[in-house]
């Protein structure tokens, strides 16, 4: 399958991410509003937007299918969230191409290290940014599943 990465830049490109972003957290089956999943949403173009941000989509065959947004967490530290790949394209290596992008887009901004979070139960997830050198570290946010 063709694919290739985009950035986020006009408001249907971040709408479009938005939906991505939405199948995400139906896949979880995880009530998100402990994140304030409801205010994220309604801000998603400045939360994931310049200067401090960008919203990473995966594009297979013309249609995006997955993306992993960059935020700023504190100075020098981005956060990754929302990394999602639509469950039929999931398994094809995607993830590398997804991860690999926000670590360049990372260092692009300026950003000398990357957190993130994730729940057990996504273990290829997990697997994968251990891959990428991501270690575990005590929660940094507060989260009610494990």
């Amino acid at each position: 399958m063709n694919h290739r990465i985009v950035i986020a830049e006009t408001q249907e490109q971040f709408r479009t991410a938005q939906a991505i972003v939405a199948a995400y957290s139906e896949y979880l089956g995880i009530d998100l509003s402990f994140q304030n999943f409801a205010g994220e949403m309604a801000e998603f173009s400045k939360m994931y937007g310049l200067p401090s941000g960008s919203m990473i989509m995966l594009e297979v065959d013309g249609s995006i299918v997955g993306s992993v947004g960059l935020r700023r967490f504190s100075e020098g530290v981005a956060e990754m969230k929302r990394m999602f790949i639509l469950p039929q394209y999931q398994g094809n290596g995607f993830g590398n191409s997804l991860i690999g992008s926000f670590v360049e887009r990372a260092r692009e901004l300026g950003y000398k290290s990357i957190k993130l979070d994730t729940i057990p139960r996504l273990d290829k997830a997990f697997n994968l940014y251990r891959k990428f050198g991501f270690q575990l570290v005590e929660p940094y946010r507060f989260n009610p599943d494990p």
